[in-house]
């Protein structure tokens, strides 16, 4: 969040924004455990559709189960995308892949599919990692 665009998303969504904390605002956007570390997904947002669409076509290429329902109308909507319903619907898809995945392949082949991920850490594995290096 910025306030440099706090004028203008209230002039042009009548909303304030506030710090959204570590809650998930939208279904396909958040730090995900793989299995040897953690990725960030940015499968929505800006450029969303291009994003989505390279985003499900990505999963169908893995044979991850359930992943054909993203293709449905609902997926493009933003206002969809940022329902629990949502969030909810993607994780049970999603979460169960991401979990068995590796890191390293799982950026790669969001590179490859243009969709921009990046190896993700926390805050708190940052914490543990110093601790046990030292």
């Amino acid at each position: 969040m910025a306030l440099e665009n706090a004028a203008q998303t209230y002039q042009l969504e009548q909303r304030v924004r506030r710090r959204e904390g570590g809650v998930r605002r939208q279904a396909g956007t958040g730090i995900y455990e793989c299995k040897d570390g953690e990725i960030y997904l940015l499968a929505g947002g800006i450029g969303e559709t291009k994003l989505w669409n390279n985003f499900v076509r990505w999963l169908a290429n893995e044979g991850v189960s359930g992943a054909s329902v993203f293709e449905a109308s609902p997926w493009s909507d933003p206002v969809y995308l940022s329902s629990a319903e949502a969030i909810g619907r993607f994780n049970a898809v999603f979460k169960p892949f991401a979990n068995g995945a590796h890191q390293g392949r799982t950026i790669q082949r969001g590179t490859t599919m243009a969709r921009p991920d990046c190896p993700g850490l926390r805050a708190s594995r940052c914490a543990r990692e110093r601790t046990t290096a030292t």
